[in-house]
């Protein structure tokens, strides 16, 4: 369906690259890029030149992103990501009925996880309640990065929208999500202890155990109307 993501291939390889760039804050926005491409000789490569190519050089990951829990042994990381002086704003508001709706249109459209049974996914709407992205990918991280990078790349806002994901949540999503200005992160799973804390620090509505007609508001519930 067109302005979602499918499987695979070059769409899903630049978007994932876009995503990652900004989510770890080696860009603020496409402008910050030069060029980007996928190799002719790989798809899983994708070649990206910065307008500023030292700022590459003061991130703190470098090389293959993985479908691995991206933090999970990057410790000296912690305190850096889950603090600093993000914030995003505070413009959304929604009903935690449309929490779920959003939850079913997500589970409904996995069409990788229906023949597998073995892919996350992540779907962004914005404030309005449209589905702007959806993406599936082994690994949470990606997903999220994802539809976060295909809304960079196609130059739709992220920033005031929410996103619903198919796991658990962890630190660095809440991180990448907030460097996105997203104000809600939704899971159908639960979030960790420093995901609530680095949520509340960042301003992001927090749920979790969004089930049935069930959730569980972590931090921020104000942005949830009964």
């Amino acid at each position: 369906e067109e302005g979602l993501l499918g499987e695979g291939g070059e769409p899903g390889a630049l978007a994932l690259a876009a995503g990652f760039l900004l989510t770890e804050g080696l860009i603020d926005a496409m402008g910050d890029v030069a060029s980007m491409a996928v190799c002719p000789d790989s798809a899983n490569v994708v070649k990206v030149h910065l307008v500023d190519p030292a700022r590459a050089h003061s991130t703190r990951r470098s090389g293959v992103v993985a479908s691995s829990c991206g933090m999970c042994a990057n410790v000296d990381g912690l305190v850096e990501v889950g603090g600093g002086g993000l914030r995003v704003a505070n413009t959304l508001v929604l009903g935690a009925a449309q929490v779920h709706q959003h939850m079913r249109t997500m589970r409904a459209r996995q069409a990788i996880f229906a023949r597998t049974g073995g892919t996350h996914a992540a779907a962004l709407f914005d404030a309005d309640g449209a589905l702007l992205a959806l993406a599936e990918d082994l690994g949470r991280h990606n997903a999220l990065d994802k539809v976060i990078g295909h809304c960079l790349l196609h130059g739709v806002p992220s920033a005031g929208g929410c996103v619903l994901l198919s796991g658990r949540v962890s630190l660095e999503m809440v991180t990448k999500a907030a460097r996105a200005g997203i104000e809600l992160v939704a899971a159908v799973s639960a979030p960790s202890s420093m995901a609530i804390d680095t949520a509340r620090h960042v301003g992001i509505t927090l749920c979790g155990f969004v089930r049935g007609d069930r959730l569980t508001a972590f931090c921020h519930p104000e942005r949830l109307k009964l």
